[in-house]
C-alpha cells in the first residue's frame, strides 16, 4: 500500500505480448504478505508483460505495466 505495508488480494497477470508462448497468460493473487507466486516458467531471452488486473477493495488500480525478461535464469 502507500505506507509500504504488504497488500493482500491484488490480482496480477503475466502475458506474452507476441502471443506465441502457449503457457501464458498466467494470473495470481497476492497473499497476506503481499507476495504473488505465479505457477509457470517463462522462456529465456523473451519479453513478458506484468500488470495488475484487479486491485483489492478500497484501492485504486495501478494502471501500470512492467516488462520482464529472463536472461541466464534471472528475471530482469
Amino acid at each position: 500500500d502507500g505506507d509500504g505495508k504488504p497488500l493482500a488480494g491484488a490480482k496480477f497477470k503475466i502475458s506474452d505480448p507476441s502471443g506465441k508462448d502457449q503457457n501464458f497468460p498466467l494470473e495470481a493473487t497476492s497473499d497476506k504478505n503481499g507476495i504473488v507466486d505465479f505457477n509457470g516458467t517463462p522462456q529465456e531471452n523473451k519479453d513478458y508483460v506484468l500488470e495488475e488486473v484487479e486491485s483489492p477493495a478500497g484501492y485504486k488500480p495501478l494502471n501500470k505495466k512492467w516488462v520482464l525478461r529472463v536472461e541466464d535464469g534471472k528475471v530482469k
